[in-house]
């Protein structure tokens, strides 16, 4: 059952759902729930605080312009929310003030969030492989993007951030009604 939630009426809206790091980011966009576009932006000319403000920021706009979405999603960069650097956050929160200023609904979705929602639906640990094994299964055309399985000392999968950004798009509009999913 599709879980409910406060604005309802922005659901069925274009949404763009992004996940910043230092050296990439990634997104995907929805338009009525339909899986449109998704991707990975790697960024990594120049030092972090230069990337924000030079290359991450500036790309976020351009992505807000070719998108024009109703409704942008961030992960949460305040204390309780995703752990990230400081220009990140400065990132987060100057795309957040320009998608406000062009009347773009903005909602920031905390790991916990993304979390709460897919702990009905992964077998066994709930970690990322175990949330983005479910998504490729909600949406097989991820399938060849699938991040491996990682030890704790080898680096995220450069895929990792757009799965993530996946997740938290389906962390806030709620899981696919039981017959939608595929099978399990």
């Amino acid at each position: 059952m599709v879980q409910t939630h406060a604005g309802e009426q922005t659901r069925a809206a274009r949404t763009l759902a992004i996940d910043p790091h230092i050296r990439r980011i990634g997104f995907c966009y929805f338009d009525a729930a339909v899986l449109l576009d998704w991707g990975v932006k790697n960024v990594r000319n120049g030092d972090p605080a230069t990337r924000s403000g030079r290359v991450l920021v500036p790309y976020l706009v351009r992505m807000l312009d070719e998108y024009e979405p109703e409704v942008l999603l961030v992960p949460a960069v305040h204390p309780g929310g995703a752990r990230r650097s400081v220009p990140v956050q400065e990132t987060v929160e100057a795309i957040v003030r320009e998608a406000r200023r062009r009347g773009v609904i903005v909602n920031a979705q905390t790991d916990e969030d993304v979390n709460a929602t897919f702990r009905s639906v992964v077998k066994g640990r709930l970690n990322k492989r175990g949330i983005n094994t479910v998504l490729v299964r909600w949406f097989p055309e991820l399938k060849p993007m699938l991040p491996r399985s990682r030890q704790l000392w080898e680096p995220e999968q450069y895929f990792t951030p757009m799965f993530h950004a996946i997740a938290v798009y389906c962390a806030w509009q709620g899981l696919p009604a039981e017959g939608v999913r595929g099978s399990e």
